[in-house]
């Protein structure tokens, strides 16, 4: 479609090129444009080819530019300054004209700076990890890659190894932190906080739980821990008490999580009134968020939002 080299071809120039180099001025660049099967459903295929050629076009000022696979372009440039660079590529795609209406598009940039005899491979996978980390994110025009990246990626690798073991062995534990009535100092409500316990060693919530947004584990977690709760009010007869219980946005793609939330609170025999669902500010709010919520009125549960400040005040 776009007349430019494949993946092969940018691999092999691309290797070629590193050989030759003395300096450490290249850089591979990996480029995809933020939900393109969105624009491609919305204006046709036809327009989205149209669109592919009009960015391969703008781009081909560089050494190499390849088309890699559907709307990703690999890059590999030149320069003595990346940033000036990367915000001249983000400007030139930012508004393409395609058979002379004028398209708005997001592109998504991910940089590597290449090493002396760098394997080609090596460079596209750390310029691919720079892009993936900018993914949905607008209020970045590009990433350069550095080695603190490449260390997390491991290390959730890692917990994804064990994730489904630690539920399994219930190293998930459940702390409540109190809001106390400051005129007669009795505890009125709680929020359950899930700390990971492994082998004696807190895991942070902060490392874990953004991954298991991402890698969509949040579900099973959120029921455990709900189930974990209603437990505790059933065992200590907290019938006094409301408990605030996260729920993940992973959940608003359906109405049956409530269904199981439902399910779980009678089978412990808990008042519904008895629990608070925080929704929290990355849900967004949307008219599937807005059924969910009277939905989650309608059984009887409070709803609580957290965090909600200037993005959706």
């Amino acid at each position: 479609i776009t007349k430019l080299g494949n993946y092969y071809y940018f691999c092999k120039e691309g290797q070629k090129l590193l050989d030759i180099s003395t300096n450490s001025n290249n850089y591979v660049i990996i480029l995809s444009i933020e939900k393109f099967q969105s624009f491609n459903k919305h204006y046709g295929h036809n327009t989205g080819n149209n669109l592919l050629i009009e960015i391969g076009n703008k781009l081909n000022k560089q050494n190499i530019v390849c088309r890699l696979s559907n709307d990703v372009f690999g890059i590999i440039t030149h320069t003595t300054n990346i940033k000036e660079e990367a915000e001249k590529i983000f400007e030139s795609l930012s508004k393409i004209k395609v058979k002379g209406e004028t398209y708005s598009v997001y592109p998504i940039i991910g940089i590597y700076q290449c090493k002396q005899n760098e394997q080609i491979l090596e460079a596209i996978d750390k310029a691919t990890i720079a892009h993936d980390e900018i993914v949905g994110d607008y209020n970045k025009k590009y990433c350069i890659f550095d080695e603190t990246m490449e260390n997390r990626i491991l290390e959730e690798h890692e917990i994804e190894e064990i994730m489904d073991e630690a539920l399994g062995n219930e190293e998930f534990e459940i702390y409540y932190q109190p809001k106390i009535n400051i005129l007669d100092e009795k505890v009125v409500s709680a929020e359950a906080l899930v700390r990971w316990n492994r082998n004696g060693k807190m895991i942070s919530p902060g490392k874990f739980i953004p991954l298991f947004e991402k890698n969509r584990f949040i579900l099973k977690l959120d029921l455990y821990i709900f189930e974990k709760v209603c437990k505790d009010i059933k065992e200590f007869n907290l019938k006094n008490i409301t408990f605030s219980v996260n729920v993940s946005k992973e959940h608003f793609n359906a109405l049956d999580f409530i269904d199981e939330y439902d399910k779980i609170a009678k089978k412990y025999k808990i008042n519904p009134k008895n629990i608070e669902l925080e929704i929290t500010e990355s849900a967004g709010i949307d008219t599937n968020i807005t059924k969910i919520m009277k939905e989650i009125k309608k059984r009887g549960f409070n709803i609580s939002l957290d965090d909600f400040g200037t993005g959706y005040s």
